[in-house]
């Protein structure tokens, strides 16, 4: 009987230590599960910080080769290139007539054009930043509206991007 209830504390002991050291290792410890990507959300910031992120992916792509910049910056490039590319804020009305019918429209211009952003949109398209990317991740798949998503990265670029792969930039 002795034997039989010190063999139950010591089991009580074990299973006690054990929930305890999987309760630390959840809090504490890094753990190998992916976070779940929301595909309809963006991620927002102000336009000062935009700017800073478009200046700096800018300069990584002039001053570096693509394999030397890390992962998160061709997430930031890829992002920043996206919401400069999408982007559109009304700038008027057109007038479209149709059997002899008028009636408007909303018009949209490109909300980032010119300047830092510009000199963005020239330097990917200078080094040809898809194509040459596509070779050091060579697992891409196509996605929406023909772009390209970059698997290793989880990343979509061109095409008709979801949201998750857009800045929300606001003043």
């Amino acid at each position: 009987m002795k034997i039989n209830l010190l063999q139950m504390n010591l089991a009580r002991s074990i299973m006690l230590a054990f929930v305890l050291s999987l309760v630390c290792l959840k809090i504490f410890g890094q753990t190998t599960e992916r976070q779940v990507l929301n595909r309809d959300s963006s991620q927002t910031i102000s336009l000062e910080e935009f700017d800073q992120r478009v200046d700096r992916a800018t300069m990584l792509l002039k001053t570096n080769k693509l394999s030397a910049i890390s992962d998160s910056d061709h997430v930031n490039i890829m992002m920043c290139w996206n919401t400069i590319f999408m982007t559109r804020v009304k700038s008027g009305e057109r007038y479209v007539g149709f059997n002899g019918e008028k009636f408007t429209l909303p018009n949209y211009k490109k909300r980032f054009s010119g300047g830092r952003y510009a000199k963005l949109e020239k330097m990917i398209d200078k080094i040809e930043y898809t194509t040459n990317l596509s070779r050091i991740y060579p697992d891409w798949l196509p996605s929406r509206g023909m772009g390209v998503f970059f698997v290793k990265l989880q990343m979509s670029m061109m095409g008709t991007p979801e949201l998750y792969s857009l800045f929300e930039v606001t003043k």
